[in-house]
């Protein structure tokens, strides 16, 4: 994003090459939220030179998520399914907006359709674990939970929702152990702050490193060396 940024402000011109463009938009979409109204130009634009193809649409409908714009995703989820039937990608970018709505009906709809699509999928089977648990379905929920941990036993989601679906069922000792494991593999903000922290103040000339987006100034290059000094470059 800086690159482009840098290159257009220079006097570059836009792209409009579709896989420049769409591979653009999807990053913006995907990037901090003060880069959401970016990401609209170049995915519309993806669009309209290659209306058959599915990677815009999934780009919009990534940016509609962002922006929490639930029934948009929807219908964007459906344009891209009549595009390519068998991409996961739609179902799962609906169950995500859905159960973000607590509309677990819908949800639960879409997330059913991905399993079937990806059934043995880790993002599958946690968003299936959470729209069944949504729905009062919680030997389903407990199912797909266990799905999910006999993929990655360390899953603070498998757990989580191990936990919440043993409650519903009256397990109580058990969701009481799936609770303590959820607590010891679950990464908390908290602790994500303070070892950041902490690396900054062991690491002040590079403060800006644990960030996933920063930019980094580049020096302009070296004197050239002076013969006159051995080989050395001129600091005079």
């Amino acid at each position: 994003m800086e690159i482009g940024a840098a290159e257009i402000a220079a006097g570059a011109p836009v792209p409009d090459d579709f896989a420049l463009l769409t591979d653009w938009g999807i990053a913006l979409a995907q990037a901090t939220a003060d880069h959401a109204d970016e990401a609209r130009a170049p995915l519309v634009r993806a669009r309209a030179l290659e209306p058959g193809r599915v990677e815009p649409v999934l780009g919009l409908a990534r940016l509609a998520l962002l922006l929490g714009q639930t029934d948009e995703v929807v219908r964007l989820g459906e344009e891209a399914r009549r595009l390519a039937p068998q991409h996961p990608a739609p179902h799962t970018l609906a169950a995500q907006a859905l159960l973000a709505a607590y509309r677990g009906a819908q949800a639960l709809a879409a997330a059913e359709r991905l399993a079937l699509r990806l059934p043995g999928d880790r993002t599958s089977l946690v968003l299936l674990a959470r729209a069944r648990g949504l729905t009062g379905d919680a030997t389903g929920a407990l199912a797909a939970a266990d799905g999910v941990l006999a993929i990655d036993p360390e899953s603070e989601d498998g757990h989580y929702h191990r936990a919440l679906a043993l409650v519903e069922l009256g397990r109580h000792d058990e969701a009481a152990l799936a609770l303590g494991r959820y607590e010891r593999h679950r990464a908390t903000v908290e602790t994500d702050l303070v070892l950041r922290n902490r690396w900054r103040a062991d690491n002040a000339g590079e403060a800006d490193e644990p960030e996933p987006c920063h930019t980094h100034l580049i020096p302009g290059p070296s004197p050239a060396p002076d013969p006159r000094d051995g080989g050395c470059p001129s600091v005079g």
